[in-house]
């Protein structure tokens, strides 16, 4: 449930899209902070699949679930952001606390996100892309 409506019972058209990155949040978050995001796609995927687009996927929806409703896109601004590469994606922070709690390490963890976004963010898929 979208922390605006558990907390002070306000609903608004991005309540939907809370719903909608908390699904990637479960999955997604540790992994994402962790730099191995490849990790939550199956491989028969990344066989023949762009890998910057599946990135990208988590991507959006990590910024779906930030906790400060002005801070995620509404819907219209995340099918855009699916359907075009040229749009720059701001850094997703730490989701929601009330889902997090004791998930998430501290704010030195929280440093590793730097090379998951922004200018950082095709190097990032790279490196990670690159074999180990």
């Amino acid at each position: 449930m979208a922390s605006e409506y558990a907390m002070f019972g306000q609903f608004s058209t991005k309540s939907d899209v809370f719903s909608f990155g908390i699904l990637i949040l479960e999955i997604a978050w540790r992994n994402w902070k962790d730099g191995t995001t490849l990790n939550l796609i199956d491989p028969t995927l990344m066989k023949g699949g762009p890998k910057i687009e599946m990135m990208r996927c988590i991507h959006v929806g990590l910024l779906c679930v930030q906790e400060n409703v002005a801070d995620r896109p509404d819907m219209t601004l995340v099918l855009l952001m699916l359907n075009s590469d040229s749009i720059a994606l701001p850094l997703p922070t730490q989701p929601a606390a009330s889902f997090m709690q004791g998930n998430v390490g501290s704010s030195k963890s929280l440093q590793l996100d730097s090379n998951c976004g922004g200018t950082n963010y095709v190097a990032s898929i790279t490196e990670e892309l690159s074999p180990r």
